[in-house]
């Protein structure tokens, strides 16, 4: 488990140093993801109105950042995300700023992978060897390397899903039915298209119980 992890985790930190585009460390949604966890750390609010108006985005994204939220009631402006993500970087932003949200995300990774490896071989009795070789390799390639550096829900739903994958392998009862209903709970915070995913992890842990 610790070697694949840190397999893991050098495929995908390999990529942090990567620009996005050009002139930006980051691309796409992952800045509107990183002011929203500025804003968590220096605001405790969802409102970036305070990051934009001090171009707080400028370490990761050097052009001009165009907000993607429409002003509310009062102007408040947040971002049309799920505060899942941000929630989950805003220590490593408050503490590494971007390269430590890149590097939690790696980290994230690197639990995946190891377990995976633990489940193959504790759940599914896979041999150790075959489990690190397979796990190892789909690591260390796309698109979970890809994704380990980049700052998207996808890596955590991903770990959200191992975990009650995980505990619903196991022995049936309210503990593997409370781990899974936590990690179904968390999906839809990290991202509205993960519902049904999570819809589904609580109905076999509620069949389960049952039987």
């Amino acid at each position: 488990m610790a070697a694949v992890a840190l397999v893991a985790f050098a495929a995908a930190a390999a990529g942090i140093g990567v620009r996005g585009s050009y002139g930006a460390q980051t691309t796409g949604d992952e800045p509107h993801y990183l002011v929203t966890a500025l804003s968590l750390v220096r605001d405790a609010d969802l409102d970036v109105r305070n990051q934009y108006a001090a171009g707080a985005y400028r370490p990761f994204h050097g052009s001009a950042l165009v907000p993607q939220a429409r002003p509310g009631p009062g102007g408040r402006l947040a971002e049309p995300h799920n505060p899942g993500l941000p929630a989950l970087l805003a220590a490593p932003m408050a503490g590494g700023g971007w390269l430590g949200a890149k590097l939690a995300l790696a980290l994230t990774a690197a639990a995946l992978a190891a377990l995976l490896v633990w489940t193959a071989v504790r759940r599914l009795g896979v041999p150790v060897g075959p489990a690190a070789v397979v796990v190892g390799l789909l690591a260390a390639s796309a698109p979970l390397a890809t994704y380990g550096s980049q700052v998207y829900p996808e890596l955590p739903a991903a770990l959200c899903v191992a975990v009650a994958a995980a505990a619903l392998l196991g022995p049936p009862g309210r503990a593997a039915a409370a781990v899974a209903a936590v990690a179904a709970v968390a999906l839809p915070w990290l991202s509205v298209k993960y519902a049904p995913v999570a819809a589904a992890l609580a109905a076999v842990a509620l069949w389960r119980l049952w039987r």
